[in-house]
């Protein structure tokens, strides 16, 4: 899961990912489930994206989403991406081009789902969402982030992970390489989960909150990037 090419920063974004993941309760929560599964293809489909490998990419992409439908905002985000890359006239041939592999992934599925289920999706979230703001589940989702906030902050660093956070966020944001854009890409992608689950109206399940651990981890990660490690800190 090392978004980038250089020495320094993969190691650095691989040792932060795993201490910060290894902190976030919501992983351990949801070990045997999809997350992890879905969160490790959008890393790699990042990993492709930076490297233009359009069509593993797009493949990857279609394996999160059925891994979980809510990579289809990181679809969407990238397919811009890569549409924005072209000139003018060649934009929108290029989104088609890229998102052709998806398709081609997620609508046997989608077949099967209607032959088998009488449903192309699963009915889950129309489910969750029926429940959230009812006496079961009356908070909103985004004010999940605060009970996951004071539990993180039992394992005492959590400050310190906080600032280097933001740190990393200026760092990848400034950065032109590829590693950096793979973390504000995957950063950005967070940031729109929390939006549309807030607009949905889902209640706190724990599962949905493991991405943003995660982002976490990558921004630390990102900035620690900075520091030169010593000769023979290859095995990070």
């Amino acid at each position: 899961l090392l978004l980038g090419r250089r020495r320094t920063a993969g190691a650095m974004l691989g040792a932060a990912i795993g201490g910060t993941v290894a902190l976030f309760p919501a992983v351990y929560f949801t070990s045997g489930m999809e997350t992890a599964m879905a969160i490790t293809l959008v890393c790699f489909a990042l990993v492709a994206f930076q490297a233009e490998r359009w069509t593993l990419c797009s493949v990857l992409l279609g394996l999160a989403f059925l891994a979980r439908h809510d990579a289809l905002l990181l679809v969407i985000l990238l397919a811009l991406l890569r549409a924005v890359r072209e000139q003018p006239e060649e934009r929108v041939g290029a989104g088609i081009r890229f998102l052709k592999p998806f398709v081609l992934v997620v609508v046997p599925w989608f077949v099967a789902s209607l032959i088998l289920y009488q449903t192309a999706t699963p009915d889950t979230l129309a489910a969750k969402m029926a429940q959230g703001g009812t006496p079961y589940w009356p908070e909103a989702y985004y004010t999940g982030l605060t009970i996951y906030y004071t539990w993180f902050s039992a394992a005492k660093p959590v400050w310190v992970l906080l600032v280097l956070a933001v740190i990393g966020f200026i760092v990848s944001w400034r950065s032109r390489s590829g590693w950096a854009m793979g973390v504000w890409l995957f950063v950005l992608y967070q940031v729109l989960h929390l939006v549309a689950y807030s607009a949905l109206g889902v209640p706190r399940y724990h599962w949905y909150y493991v991405g943003y651990g995660v982002g976490l981890g990558l921004m630390v990660g990102a900035a620690l990037s900075v520091v030169k490690l010593p000769v023979g800190s290859a095995w990070l």
